[in-house]
């Protein structure tokens, strides 16, 4: 990159990031559903706005957005917003990602000391390495889609190994999102089932391929 646009997206980075930090209290489930318009179509582009924005922070949950659209839109249409906004939220860091190359992975790695575990990680596959770091979930996910950008994994292969590890949260968040008032109910109930299934599932998935790879 040429040194005015290294200048310039580190400008744009660090206003996007101070923003999420001065406003970091606005953005919980009920500031922003008191700020969701009423058309569902402006809805739509306001949760697409958030969605970009945490694709750049750490500050925002995206199990948070992913629940707040299950309160805003009937529950298919919350999973359509879910899908597009996860596909802004894994393209955008990606990107930035692929245009730092080797000097974002230096930072990266110097910045986020858990990100050098996932040279252990590697396995020649774009797709299942994608997949699998989405699923153990132990780097942050924006953190993890700019070192995947930067280490060059291929755009097609990484966008669908992050939407499949990412694909029961699209659909678990909102249903939460709809019975956030009655957390007994039994839709709720399953949903934190399921999630609490696929956190187990990840963490033994992670530990018999650490024992495999210890072996090899």
């Amino acid at each position: 990159m040429k040194k005015w646009q290294k200048t310039g997206l580190l400008i744009v980075w660090c206003i996007i990031i101070a923003g999420c930090f001065y406003f970091r209290k606005e953005l919980t489930t009920e500031q922003i559903l008191n700020h969701t318009p009423g058309n569902l179509l402006a809805a739509f582009f306001m949760m697409m706005g958030l969605f970009a924005v945490k694709s750049v922070s750490v500050v925002i949950y995206s199990g948070l957005l992913f629940a707040v659209s299950g309160m805003i839109f009937p529950m298919k249409f919350a999973i359509a917003v879910n899908f597009c906004g996860a596909a802004i939220m894994v393209t955008l860091p990606w990107l930035i990602g692929k245009k730092g190359g080797g000097t974002m992975v230096s930072s990266i790695m110097k910045k986020y000391p858990k990100t050098e575990k996932l040279k252990e990680i590697c396995t020649g596959n774009g797709f299942i390495l994608t997949f699998l770091l989405r699923v153990i979930g132990k780097i942050p996910s924006d953190v993890l889609s700019l070192y995947l950008g930067a280490i060059g994994i291929d755009y097609k292969v990484y966008f669908a190994g992050s939407m499949l590890g990412l694909l029961p949260h699209l659909f678990t968040f909102p249903i939460m999102g709809m019975n956030i008032q009655n957390i007994h109910s039994t839709e709720f109930r399953i949903s934190v089932g399921i999630e609490a299934i696929y956190m187990a599932c990840s963490a033994g998935f992670y530990w018999i391929y650490s024992k495999k790879r210890k072996r090899k």
